[in-house]
């Protein structure tokens, strides 16, 4: 067993897309494992009318699964047990400020390209979380607090406990997937990304090009190429 629980690491990979093809951003940051904690829910609204027996409830879809996890920096923790000498990794990466900020341009800040924040695989081992796949779970971060827990007699921080949390999210292509509703007679909603087109999207959908001036329309377009990036377009169903 490895020495500071070095094992307890969690791999965060970062894209620009909600596709998680581009831009990729990696890091591997050790983790409180007692932390680590899966959520799921339901939606279940409950009918009951007066003086009637319970157990009544109907369901109404599944909310997103959250992760919540505590990331460990410690500047303070030595290569070598016997002598407490810091290894070379480790003296490229005593300043807390750095390691904080690499985190925060890694699943907080804004991605200049896209204009939001970065789409999330977490990764611990096989760790089967939410409805995600490949050992990984996709999402974005929801929250995240610093905790500074030893500061040095300079008052330079030493020490931080980063609790986050994240809410799972995946592509409208995945999703759909997964909840295998990919018919076109049901009304589809999709975000416009970089890059996107409405004559691709409508061909996505319907397979059919035909329905390019009809969903224009229904959208108030006057112009195919004119897409701004992280509009929502509504996709009628076919027989409308």
């Amino acid at each position: 067993m490895a020495l500071f629980g070095s094992d307890a690491r969690m791999t965060i990979l970062a894209y620009a897309d909600d596709e998680r093809k581009t831009g990729e951003k990696k890091l591997s940051l050790p983790f409180k494992a007692e932390s680590l904690k899966l959520s799921m829910a339901n939606q279940i609204e409950c009918d009951c009318t007066i003086n009637s027996v319970s157990g009544g409830g109907q369901y109404q879809g599944g909310e997103p699964a959250v992760v919540d996890v505590t990331f460990l920096y410690d500047t303070t923790i030595y290569d070598d047990i016997v002598t407490f000498t810091a290894g070379p990794l480790l003296d490229k990466n005593r300043d807390l400020k750095k390691q904080l900020k690499a985190l925060m341009d890694t699943v907080y800040s804004m991605d200049g390209k896209v204009h939001e924040s970065r789409f999330l695989i977490l990764k611990w081992g096989e760790m089967p979380l939410g409805n995600s796949k490949g050992g990984g779970f996709y999402c974005r971060l929801k929250k995240m607090d610093v905790n500074f827990t030893l500061v040095g007699g300079d008052g330079k921080p030493l020490v931080a406990e980063v609790s986050c949390r994240f809410i799972e999210h995946l592509s409208d292509k995945a999703q759909e997937k997964m909840e295998d509703k990919s018919s076109p007679d049901l009304t589809h909603i999709r975000q416009v990304l970089v890059n996107d087109s409405l004559p691709y999207k409508t061909w996505d959908i319907y397979k059919d090009p035909r329905y390019l001036v009809d969903v224009a329309r229904v959208n108030g377009l006057d112009s195919f190429r004119r897409l701004k990036v992280g509009q929502s377009l509504v996709f009628p169903p076919l027989e409308q």
